[in-house]
């Protein structure tokens, strides 16, 4: 079950959750990793600035556990009718563990006043 009183920072089924919007900088190069670690080029070529920029803009969860990124959920809402789930990236040594769903189920429910 979720924590959902402790603001952007929460606990669901004992893994720790994060708003990407108030993801720390320090965490974007593992962000980067993640991405790469699923195809998506080279953590290095990532712009980490723009990202954490589109972070703070758009919605999203991140999975973390003992202070790294397991995986992430984000998604883009027009603020009043519509919002959808862009993707779900995780680690696939993480992969099965629940940490892309838990982000995945737990987006919505944290960003439901963005949803029809």
């Amino acid at each position: 079950m979720a924590d959902c009183d402790v603001g952007r920072r929460f606990t669901l089924d004992g893994r720790q959750y994060l708003a990407l919007a108030d993801l720390p900088p320090h965490y974007l190069p593992q962000v980067a990793e993640l991405y790469a670690s699923q195809g998506w080029g080279e953590a290095r070529s990532f712009d980490l600035q723009a990202m954490g920029w589109a972070f703070r803009g758009g919605l999203g969860i991140c999975a973390l556990d003992n202070d790294r990124v397991l995986g992430l959920a984000r998604g883009f809402s027009d603020g009043r009718q519509a919002a959808w789930l862009a993707e779900i990236i995780v680690y696939p040594d993480w992969a099965g563990g629940g940490s892309g769903l838990g982000a995945g189920i737990h987006a919505p429910l944290r960003y439901r006043h963005h949803l029809l």
